[in-house]
């Protein structure tokens, strides 16, 4: 089985998880998504919009000039930190203030606040900075706008005992070895998930904008016609 190539002087991750490998990024996600995606190489993938190829490599060329700017300006984060994610593997949070024991995730979007999957992302990342340093980590999300307006900055509060064990039990889905039962309530759930659980979440598209979930048909089979060809 292949891995993702590395992409090459984008940002301050030039690395990305070997196949199977747990991601924080996607504890936010449907847990049955999250698991197929996690075990499908990049070569083996749908070809992305070449739009979305282009934001991505933008996004990640941004993080790596906005924490140049930011220690230039006499802040101290430190990159490409390789953090125990917990199951056998590593993860790397965007910036790290050690001095403030501070986890920075940076997200260039156009939104106004963290989405959900981005608060559990540093979550996770709070939490196994807690457990490798023996201290309590607090988090930011920078919000960096797309249009040029200053960053949002979004403090987060380390995650507590239960937001722990949330986030373990959405980790031990992810690396089970079978995918984890459905989690939409119903055909019409799985037409909108966006990345994440509706039903958990509550959020939907904006009308003609709706993102049809890839695991959709796995999780809801068209009903026997009787006009299968063989």
């Amino acid at each position: 089985m292949t891995t993702m190539a590395p992409r090459e002087g984008t940002g301050t991750r030039d690395w990305t998880p070997p196949v199977g490998e747990l991601r924080a990024s996607a504890l936010g996600a449907c847990p049955r998504y999250a698991w197929y995606q996690m075990r499908i190489p990049e070569d083996e993938r749908p070809v992305e919009p070449i739009g979305r190829e282009v934001m991505m490599f933008a996004g990640h060329a941004a993080e790596h000039r906005y924490f140049e700017i930011l220690n230039a300006r006499g802040a101290n984060w430190t990159l490409d930190y390789d953090l125990d994610n917990g199951f056998g593997g590593i993860c790397h949070p965007d910036g790290l203030d050690f001095e403030r024991r501070v986890v920075a995730e940076i997200k260039f979007t156009g939104y106004k606040n963290p989405a959900g999957y981005h608060l559990a992302q540093i979550s996770w990342y709070m939490h196994r900075m807690a457990v490798t340093t023996g201290e309590t980590w607090s988090g930011e999300v920078h919000l960096l706008d797309k249009y040029g307006g200053e960053p949002r900055v979004h403090p987060v509060a380390p995650p507590d005992a239960k937001l722990i064990q949330h986030l373990t039990r959405l980790a031990e889905l992810h690396m089970a070895p079978e995918p984890p039962p459905g989690i939409c309530k119903t055909p019409e759930d799985a037409g909108d998930v966006r990345y994440y659980d509706v039903a958990a979440c509550g959020k939907k598209s904006a009308k003609g904008k709706e993102i049809v979930c890839p695991m959709a048909r796995l999780c809801f089979p068209p009903p026997d016609d009787g006009m299968e060809v063989w």
